[in-house]
C-alpha cells in the first residue's frame, strides 16, 4: 500500500468532520460538498473492503 491509500481513511474522517461543523456554522453549500465527500469516501472504503472479503470466498 501506498501512502496515498493509507492516508484515504484520514481524509475521509476530515471531510466528514468538516461538513458537519460546517453546517454547524452554516457555510452553505461548501459544508454539504465536504460532507458528500466524506459520504462517498467511505463507502468506497467499504466497497472496496467488501470486494476483497467476497472474491476470496
Amino acid at each position: 500500500m501506498n501512502t496515498l491509500d493509507r492516508s484515504i481513511p484520514i481524509f475521509r474522517t476530515v471531510f466528514l468532520v468538516a461538513g458537519v461543523a460546517g453546517a454547524a456554522l452554516s457555510i452553505g453549500p461548501t459544508a454539504d460538498y465536504l460532507f458528500a465527500a466524506g459520504l462517498l469516501l467511505h463507502f468506497t472504503i467499504w466497497f472496496e473492503e467488501w470486494w476483497r472479503t467476497a472474491s476470496v470466498h
